[in-house]
């Protein structure tokens, strides 16, 4: 028992010094240095005000003690996610997580006495949120890649009547759930705001982190300075993004055979060896051969 309980505290004790020396966390240690007025229960205010005071200063201790280094990763990372969450809250998540799955994970251990199941809950806790996050980022910017050909032809169709790419972007943005339509609308939003067009343009692609959005934005551009018309940009790129679609799709295509026979080697391959040499292993004297070697 001795043994079990200092194999534990080493263990817990290992994880977390890794933990933190990874992220380089120094917010626990000066979070708590001086008191805000902001987090001191203030008389005549809800206990809703009262938490939101509260949250409020929590997040502006976190965001004096974060690296800016990781602030500008996760601002990145969670506006590609898509997320309504700022960078200083998920830091927080982070390093919440892993001490909330050590110490279930060690109730887990306690009742079952399983230390996997403390390593797995660990792991989960230190990865979750990244993995978490990561997940977001692919299944976002495959949507964007998927949506951008429909948003192209649904601008496509109002334009062609005459109506100016932000009118258009407008009257179709409200009837749609289209990703590409809504990031345009924030940006012509902005620059309807007063912000410098291309500077709301190059908000859009940093935003988002697709390729594919940001040559559609960059030909926008090359088209406006040009003067072509819209209507007739917007055929061309319709036809070549269909064109690059038809090229991945076709090369996915390929590429299923060669993966099939992999899969077909791997599970029907020893059952052939299995069906081949069964009988002749079984009509095979096992003591005559022991003998002759």
């Amino acid at each position: 028992m001795a043994l079990q309980v200092s194999l534990f505290f080493f263990i817990l004790f290992a994880v977390l010094s890794l933990y933190y020396k990874s992220t380089q966390n120094i917010v626990f240690f000066n979070l708590f240095k001086k008191t805000a007025p902001e987090n001191k229960k203030k008389k005549g205010l809800s206990a809703n005000q009262n938490l939101q005071a509260a949250q409020a200063w929590l997040l502006r201790r976190i965001s004096a003690g974060m690296p800016e280094r990781l602030f500008l990763l996760y601002s990145e990372k969670i506006s590609h996610a898509g997320l309504l969450m700022r960078p200083e809250a998920f830091y927080a998540l982070k390093i919440a997580s892993a001490p909330a799955a050590v110490l279930l994970g060690i109730a887990f251990w306690g009742l079952t006495g399983s230390i996997l199941l403390f390593f797995i809950l660990t792991l989960v806790g230190i990865l979750g949120p990244d993995l978490y996050l990561r997940k977001k980022i692919e299944k976002r910017q495959a949507r964007i890649r998927f949506e951008i050909l429909d948003a192209v032809e649904m601008l496509q169709i109002p334009i062609s009547a005459g109506v100016s790419l932000t009118r258009a972007v407008k009257m179709v943005s409200p009837k749609t759930n289209n990703v590409v339509i809504k990031e345009l609308e924030l940006c012509f939003a902005e620059i309807d705001a007063g912000k410098a067009p291309y500077l709301a343009f190059r908000d859009l692609v940093r935003r988002n982190g697709v390729g594919e959005l940001e040559r559609f934005v960059q030909a926008v551009q090359y088209s406006q300075s040009l003067g072509t018309p819209m209507s007739l940009f917007l055929t061309q790129e319709a036809e070549r993004m269909r064109n690059a679609r038809r090229a991945r799709l076709q090369e996915a295509g390929q590429k299923i055979g060669t993966k099939v026979m992999v899969a077909g080697i791997v599970i029907m391959g020893p059952a052939f060896l299995i069906l081949m040499l069964g009988p002749i292993i079984g009509r095979l004297n096992v003591t005559n051969v022991i003998r002759i070697m």
